[in-house]
């Protein structure tokens, strides 16, 4: 199996996992949505194991898979007037991973999702945080808060480059990367991302604990942070966060299966 194959197939069971360990069912009718698709890899991991799954994004890299753009599975926001390609209550499931840390209009995104979410359905959502070393796009330290030119102008000349820029002249990267960071970047803290989702949605919960627990790389995390229960916080100013959303408010006793 091929390494990619494989990485897209533990994305989908760690999604699983963590919405199964919150109470949450998703089963084979259940339609879902890649916000942010990509190439949609993801969407065909998930179509390979028999889920409706979907995905929406901007445009779409050379790489996408043709057969779904051409059959609808994967469909182009609209810039324009901002309008996700889904009918209202039409999706179970909404996630993205590396998305939010993008969305300038934090209200217009959510109430998108609203719109389109079924009155029991969910949403779980994977993206870098504002207080991450090296932020992941430019590679530039600190630049998730610190976006003037000159600092970028520093690193440049530093030699900092992500895989797009190597060879280019200092000025052109700090420039590129200014105007990346404050166009198209808008890391919030944690207190105004949970604000923004509670105007639209009734129980809102950052759960990297579940995260650590269904993604092989973090064991020693989820152990970590059964000693030391401030881990997950940290790892969410730190390094990224995960969080769920839902409209859905009764209490949920033990664990839901999934449908294999």
């Amino acid at each position: 199996m091929e390494a990619s194959t494989v990485r897209y197939q533990k994305r989908m069971t760690s999604q699983l996992g963590i919405i199964q360990e919150l109470g949450f069912q998703i089963n084979r009718d259940s339609v879902i949505l890649d916000l942010g698709c990509g190439s949609g890899n993801l969407i065909n991991e998930y179509r390979k194991n028999g889920y409706q799954a979907y995905g929406c994004d901007f445009d779409f890299r050379p790489d996408v898979i043709a057969s779904f753009a051409e059959n609808g599975i994967i469909k182009k926001i609209c810039a324009d007037k901002y309008r996700l390609p889904f009918e209202s209550e039409s999706i179970d499931f909404v996630f993205s991973d590396q998305v939010f840390e993008h969305v300038i209009d934090y209200p217009e995104t959510l109430s998108e999702i609203k719109r389109i979410l079924k009155p029991n359905g969910f949403s779980l959502h994977f993206f870098p945080s504002r207080y991450k070393i090296i932020e992941v796009h430019v590679n530039v330290p600190f630049s998730s808060v610190i976006k003037n030119k000159l600092w970028l102008t520093l690193w440049a000349y530093l030699g900092v480059r992500n895989n797009y820029q190597k060879g280019m002249p200092a000025r052109n990267v700090a420039t590129l990367n200014h105007e990346f960071l404050n166009t198209r970047t808008n890391y919030l803290t944690r207190s105004q991302i949970k604000k923004y989702c509670k105007m639209y949605f009734k129980d809102v919960r950052f759960c990297e604990k579940n995260f650590f627990k269904h993604v092989q790389r973090t064991p020693y995390l989820y152990r970590l942070s059964n000693i030391i229960p401030l881990v997950p916080m940290i790892y969410s100013e730190l390094h990224s966060r995960v969080i769920f959303f839902t409209n859905r408010t009764e209490n949920v006793e033990g664990k839901i299966e999934i449908d294999k």
